[in-house]
């Protein structure tokens, strides 16, 4: 994932350390099935908290750093997060791939509530592994947040 969000703006942020709330969201893991499919045996683990964090903490961090000492604290407040994923019918692989997060941010006095959306269709490539459409959407979802999170520090 190639984050280009840094800029002399984001110089001025400095490090950060991130809260997150619920605090347990990046070792959260759904067990759900595919769009479509019923019982236990369509079952999956799905690492939603683990993917969406690990992705968020890199794009902050290469944005403008992330420091678990530092006193300039970024809270985000999970309301909502999901991940959908469906099967194609020729294909064991995943034919698609959505990521939904509705979060909450808090830094210096400024509040805001966002909803991020991405999804990766079967249409765009190929040559995918067997989870890359999700892991695209989460991508793409915490790249949203950086551009978010910068828009928002930098006014």
């Amino acid at each position: 994932m190639a984050v280009g969000l840094k800029s002399s703006k984001t110089s001025t942020i400095g490090p950060v350390s991130l809260k997150w709330i619920p605090s347990d969201f990046p070792s959260r893991v759904d067990v759900q099935g595919a769009s479509g499919y019923v019982g236990a045996l369509s079952r999956t683990h799905v690492p939603t908290g683990i993917a969406l964090s690990s992705r968020i903490k890199y794009v902050l961090d290469k944005t403008f750093g992330i420091d678990p000492n530092s006193s300039k604290v970024l809270t985000i407040t999970v309301i909502e997060a999901k991940s959908t994923f469906s099967y194609g019918f020729s294909s064991a692989r995943l034919s698609s791939g959505k990521c939904h997060l509705k979060a909450k941010f808090e830094f210096n006095g400024k509040t805001w509530e966002e909803e991020f959306v991405s999804q990766d269709e079967e249409s765009k490539a190929s040559t995918y592994s067997y989870g890359s459409r999700v892991e695209n959407a989460w991508d793409q979802v915490a790249l949203q947040v950086g551009k978010s999170v910068i828009d928002h520090l930098t006014k």
